[in-house]
């Protein structure tokens, strides 16, 4: 790795860092109504989410999780909606959270409070009825701010973060993210952070699920862990 490679590397772990302190001290500080991170830590029980669908793989997902008898929820991508529409609905179907992750996936920072507006209201217009889905949003990229989270408030919207992040999205290899989701370093209450459309997190998921109860924790929705 080069000079430069390893410095801004460095740089993007600093502000990933910062990032993360600040978003703990926004989660812990306002009601689960506006934002939150995780469940009760006093719980045994954790959830499964996966971002940026729906896809070409998604009810590759689901059989997977049907299989295994685990609950999850998707934060999905507005725009992408329509054309797995089928996928969507069987989604919901089989139980498990839908939720918005914004209509183009822009972080709401960049976006002017009524272009947020927009995206949540149409992004919650074409997702199927869900008692969870009316209730939060997933920021894209995790990026927040005091302004558009109470835009999400004002619309209705909780945001839904994570308190786990085995980084999935950069892995190489299905080992790689069934080793990165280690249960030695879960919590109860936590919250997972996955994707849909990556082939190693789909070929990872039940040796992540097996563990995961291995290890004594409960899988849930992010609804039932969080009501709202």
């Amino acid at each position: 790795m080069s000079r430069f490679a390893r410095a801004s590397a460095l740089a993007n772990d600093v502000m990933m860092k910062a990032r993360g302190r600040a978003l703990r001290v926004m989660a812990d500080t306002l009601p689960s109504s506006v934002v939150f991170q995780h469940g009760p830590r006093t719980s045994r029980k954790v959830a499964l989410t996966f971002d940026d669908g729906p896809g070409p793989m998604t009810r590759e997902y689901l059989d997977v999780l049907d299989k295994a008898r685990a609950p999850a929820a998707f934060f999905v991508i507005g725009n992408q909606c329509a054309a797995h529409s089928d996928a969507l609905a069987e989604t919901a179907r089989r139980g498990h959270d839908v939720a918005g992750h914004g209509w183009s996936h822009t972080p709401f920072t960049k976006l002017p409070t009524r272009e947020l507006e927009s995206e949540l209201a149409k992004t919650a217009a074409i997702l199927p009825p869900h008692r969870a889905r009316a209730r939060m949003v997933r920021p894209p990229y995790g990026r927040m701010t005091p302004r558009s989270l109470l835009s999400s408030f004002r619309a209705g919207f909780s945001s839904a973060m994570w308190s786990f992040d085995p980084l999935d999205w950069q892995a190489q290899t299905a080992d790689d993210v069934v080793r990165a989701v280690d249960p030695a370093k879960l919590q109860g209450g936590d919250i997972i952070l996955l994707h849909e459309e990556r082939r190693t997190t789909l070929d990872a998921l039940p040796e992540i699920i097996r563990r995961v109860r291995a290890a004594g924790f409960e899988l849930a929705t992010v609804s039932e862990l969080v009501p709202l």
